[in-house]
């Protein structure tokens, strides 16, 4: 979303209208309303004439609000005219919380408030002002809105993570043997995770992060020669509670594509982090295209960061999409410790 603008509306302008009787005319001239011959004594705007106040009626400015034609002052926005500050008033945006109007107002993105609630707490999911929601263990805000559609039970996360199976196995046609074990959990217990700031425009913080973890055993005879070995690894996704439908799917496809890469690509292990997190993002965003969750997908294609979103946008541009199959030969053909450190500059958001 944009960052919240606060917007003034003005007065352009005062007008005012000045009615008047003059002398009967020695010559008739013709009503410029209804066009008959006007004798005797008339109404003068400007340089018309009028034979009768139906008549000049009919050729004042109408106001915008309600209509009635305009006499004496009149007031101005930019776009209309209006007969009183009542009218005016009409025209000034109302507060989606509140339904005040003013002529001082906040927009966030497609939404307007008035400046009490543009600077109100902001719910961590939609990312607007809100009164009525839950303040979350974690430090967390959701407006009443999003608290209603917010994946907060063990049940709704298993079928959303299993779908997520389901639709990054359709993506990348790649099935890993084992599934990474789902775990609930607040922002305090994701490593580096904290909840977005109420005053920053940012709705992209942390929202899942994938653990791997390899222990290997091995075995040796009498004489000290190794005669097996077995590697245990252990795998386990994390997820907050509390995150819309479509944002769980969007997660979950990315983390377990972080499992993906490091099932079938090992090569990539020591890959710069813009790869491996702009790999994920490219499926999790293919994930929410097939399911048609476009609000998901411009979330995943504008992020600013220099990981996440300069890395998504790299391989959207070389691959576009559906293209899984580029991105796999791109992984097992290019000489991955030669890529640069950081992703090119020129991916970086442009909106």
């Amino acid at each position: 979303m944009k960052s919240p603008q606060t917007s003034r509306l003005r007065l352009v302008g005062i007008v005012a209208l000045y009615l008047g009787a003059t002398a009967p005319l020695v010559c008739a001239v013709p009503c410029d309303s209804c066009g008959q011959a006007i004798r005797g004594d008339y109404f003068a705007l400007s340089d018309s004439a009028y034979c009768s106040e139906d008549c000049l009626s009919a050729a004042l400015p109408q106001c915008a609000a309600c209509n009635r034609p305009m006499r004496g002052t009149m007031l101005r926005s930019a776009t209309d005219t209006f007969c009183s500050r009542k009218c005016f008033n009409t025209s000034l945006p109302a507060c989606e919380l509140c339904g005040a109007r003013s002529t001082v107002s906040v927009s966030i993105g497609d939404h307007v408030y008035c400046r009490q609630h543009g600077r109100a707490e902001r719910c961590d999911s939609c990312r607007l002002p809100f009164v009525d929601g839950s303040h979350l263990n974690d430090g967390r805000n959701l407006c009443s809105t999003c608290k209603k559609a917010a994946v907060m039970s063990r049940d709704a996360a298993e079928k959303l993570f299993a779908r997520a199976i389901r639709e990054t196995t359709l993506v990348t046609g790649l099935a890993s043997d084992s599934t990474p074990r789902l775990h609930l959990v607040g922002v305090d217990a994701l490593t580096g995770g904290t909840a977005a700031d109420s005053n920053s425009n940012s709705d992209m913080y942390e929202s899942g992060r994938y653990y791997r973890h390899a222990r290997k055993t091995i075995h040796k005879n009498l004489f000290g020669v190794t005669v097996k070995e077995k590697e245990q690894v252990t795998k386990s996704i994390s997820i907050l509670y509390g995150l819309a439908p479509d944002r769980f799917l969007a997660t979950a496809s990315h983390e377990l594509t972080h499992d993906l890469l490091a099932e079938f690509y090992p090569r990539s292990t020591g890959a710069p982090a813009w790869l491996h997190e702009g790999i994920c993002q490219y499926v999790a965003a293919e994930v929410c295209r097939r399911n048609q969750l476009s609000n998901a997908v411009a979330r995943i294609a504008t992020h600013n960061g220099a990981v996440y979103g300069n890395g998504f946008r790299y391989f959207m541009h070389r691959f576009g999409v559906k293209n899984w199959a580029g991105v796999d030969a791109f992984l097992r053909n290019t000489d991955l410790a030669e890529l640069p450190e950081t992703a090119p500059s020129h991916y970086a958001a442009t909106n």
